[in-house]
C-alpha cells in the first residue's frame, strides 16, 4: 500500500486519533486482524450516516410506497389530503366511504413515521457508535424493547428512547407508555447498582429541532411535551 503522499494534516490526524482509541493496532495488543478490519469498516460506515443533519425525503418514501398496487390508491388519497382537500370530495374521486379514506390516510401516515423512525434510530446509533466516551451501543429495535442501551466509559449507562416526528405543530406531546420500555430497563440497572441516566432524544424533521432530554426516575412525567419552532 502506497502511503508515502499522505497529507497528514489536522483534520487526519483527529480522525486517526479517535479511530485508534476506539479500535487499537493490532500489532500492538494481539488484535484479530478480521475483527479489526470489520471495525474499521463499520467506524467508516458510521462516520458516513451520522455526517451533517439528519434528514428524510418523504416525497421519496411516497413514490416507492405508490410503486406497490396495493398502497398506490392510498399513497393518492393522502397526497389529495396533504394538498388541503376534504375527506368527502376524496371519496367520491375513489368511490368509497369516508371511514375507508380515513383508515389509508392513517396507514400510509404510520408507515411513513415507521420509515422515519427507522433511518433516524440508524443515524442516532451512527452517533453514538463515534462519542469517545461510549463502550458499547446496544440497539434492539423490537416494539417493547429499549431503542439505545449506552455504556459509557465511565461505568455508568445511558439508556435512550428515540423520538423522530414531522410535525408542523408548536409542541409535541409523548405520553410515558411511548418511553415505558426504556423507562424499565433503567430502573432495572439502576437496581443493579449501576449508574443510569434516562433521556428521550427528540428530532422534529420538519423544522430539524432536537433535544436531549434528560428524565429523572425518582420523578417521571406522565407526558413530555417538547416545544419548537
Amino acid at each position: 500500500m502506497e502511503c508515502g503522499s499522505l497529507a497528514l494534516n489536522n483534520g487526519f490526524l483527529e480522525e486517526f486519533t479517535i479511530c485508534c482509541k476506539l479500535f487499537p493496532d493490532p500489532w500492538k495488543n494481539e488484535t484479530d486482524w478480521n475483527r479489526y478490519i470489520k471495525n474499521q469498516i463499520r467506524y467508516y460506515k458510521a462516520k458516513k450516516i451520522s455526517e451533517g443533519v439528519f434528514n428524510f425525503n418523504v416525497e421519496e418514501a411516497l413514490e416507492e410506497l405508490a410503486e406497490d398496487p396495493d398502497w398506490a390508491d392510498k399513497v393518492e388519497a393522502y397526497r389529495m389530503y396533504k394538498r388541503g382537500m376534504f375527506q368527502d370530495d376524496i371519496k367520491k374521486h375513489f368511490g368509497v366511504t369516508q371511514g375507508a379514506i380515513s383508515k389509508w390516510i392513517s396507514k400510509v401516515h404510520g408507515e411513513i413515521s415507521r420509515r422515519i423512525g427507522e433511518a433516524y434510530e440508524k443515524y442516532r446509533k451512527a452517533k453514538l457508535q463515534l462519542r469517545e466516551d461510549v463502550v458499547r451501543v446496544i440497539h434492539d429495535g423490537r416494539k417493547g424493547k429499549p431503542d439505545f442501551v449506552v455504556y459509557l466509559e465511565d461505568g455508568s449507562v445511558e439508556v435512550i428512547s428515540s423520538k423522530c416526528y414531522c410535525s408542523d405543530r408548536k409542541s409535541v406531546s409523548i405520553k410515558r407508555a411511548e418511553i415505558e420500555p426504556e423507562i424499565q430497563e433503567a430502573l432495572r440497572l439502576r437496581a443493579q447498582g449501576r449508574r443510569v441516566r434516562l433521556l428521550v432524544d427528540f428530532y422534529n424533521l420538519h423544522d430539524k429541532h432536537h433535544e436531549m432530554r434528560e428524565i429523572p426516575l425518582d420523578k417521571i412525567p406522565p407526558r413530555l411535551l417538547f416545544h419548537h419552532t
